[in-house]
């Protein structure tokens, strides 16, 4: 009798471990598979920024881009910088738009973000078009506003590089994500 009555208890802590991790599942669930989903996808986003073909060709392609875009917005205040691969260059100061001054990560984190996000794909496709557009200005904007600082207050170029920018980038890519959040919520 004694050995039924254990067999009794063990069985009923079992359903409530049970019943405790089903309801506990049940109100995370939504954040972990939005969590899996948004790890997976960045996970391959950083397999697919480290391939060769993206280091040798797109990334290249792509900083040269940016130095052109932001060479075009400083001349449009009378300076004349130029252009070489992706260096704007001029007799004043010289910026090189290298790896991690691109906005790749910033447009990667957001994207990811909104594709694990639980919506139907009609409201995410605005946001993943939109998005990296919004983004990408951003960092012409951080790129002619390092130029000018390089100028004017050379001796906080550092400052304004690491510490300002890449903050207002984490906040500002965040804040993005939370208005198109904001935004599927309206639209319903």
């Amino acid at each position: 009798m004694g050995k039924a009555k254990t067999k009794v208890k063990a069985k009923a802590k079992k359903q409530s471990l049970y019943t405790i991790l089903k309801r506990w599942w049940s109100t995370k669930h939504p954040f972990l598979i939005f969590s899996s989903i948004f790890a997976a996808l960045v996970v391959l986003f950083y397999i697919g920024i480290n391939t060769m073909y993206f280091k040798t060709v797109i990334h290249p392609a792509l900083n040269s881009l940016y130095a052109s875009i932001g060479s075009t917005v400083i001349n449009w205040f009378g300076f004349a910088t130029s252009v070489q691969h992706s260096v704007i260059n001029s007799a004043l100061f010289s910026v090189d738009i290298e790896r991690g001054c691109d906005a790749l990560e910033p447009i990667g984190f957001f994207m990811a973000a909104v594709l694990a996000y639980p919506v139907s794909f009609s409201k995410k496709w605005i946001a993943l078009i939109l998005g990296p557009i919004l983004l990408a200005i951003l960092n012409v904007i951080r790129i002619v506003t390092l130029y000018f600082t390089g100028i004017y207050f050379k001796s906080i170029f550092d400052i304004v590089h690491v510490d300002v920018w890449q903050v207002v980038f984490i906040i500002l890519t965040m804040g993005l994500c939370l208005i198109w959040i904001k935004w599927t919520y309206r639209s319903k």
